[in-house]
């Protein structure tokens, strides 16, 4: 074997691992670059279903709060009322975790739930009909909201 001839098959050995290393790096990262995305469309859709859900629950405890007071009934036990303050409580924490993930224009709609459930809790002891009234429409808009962009945003 001549000089050249060891010289090329170095060479092509060379650009042999050359190009597989290149291969090899471009196939991690556009798997790499998948799995990113598929798992930040999985953290929007949690971010969306928990959100409804906590909306869900916080609708069906002004739904009992309303309901009291349009037919005149006592507001009920202490345990009524804790249910609607945890089921607050669970939307404000979704809230924040879906203000981050989810685009501004949900955040905003959000944002107006969560002001009309201050607006609630500062009419205690929920004798009030309006805040309660007004919360309620507002949770319903915001989930109507939510799962039509929702659907839109998840689709694309």
């Amino acid at each position: 074997m001549s000089g050249e001839e060891i010289a090329f098959g170095i060479g092509t050995t060379i650009a042999q691992i050359g190009v597989t290393a290149f291969i090899a790096w471009y196939a991690v990262k556009a798997a790499l670059e998948r799995f990113k995305a598929e798992r930040s469309w999985e953290r929007r859709v949690d971010a969306y279903t928990s959100a409804l859900s906590a909306l869900g629950e916080v609708q069906t405890s002004l739904g009992h709060w309303v309901d009291r007071l349009e037919t005149n009934r006592s507001l009920g036990t202490f345990k009524e009322r804790e249910r609607f303050e945890m089921a607050r409580t669970n939307f404000e924490t979704t809230y924040a975790i879906a203000t981050l993930l989810l685009p501004e224009s949900i955040g905003k709609e959000l944002n107006l739930a969560s002001l009309a459930l201050d607006a609630v809790v500062q009419s205690s002891p929920y004798r009030e009909f309006e805040p309660l009234n007004h919360a309620y429409a507002q949770v319903e808009s915001t989930m109507r909201i939510l799962a039509s962009e929702g659907k839109k945003h998840l689709s694309d």
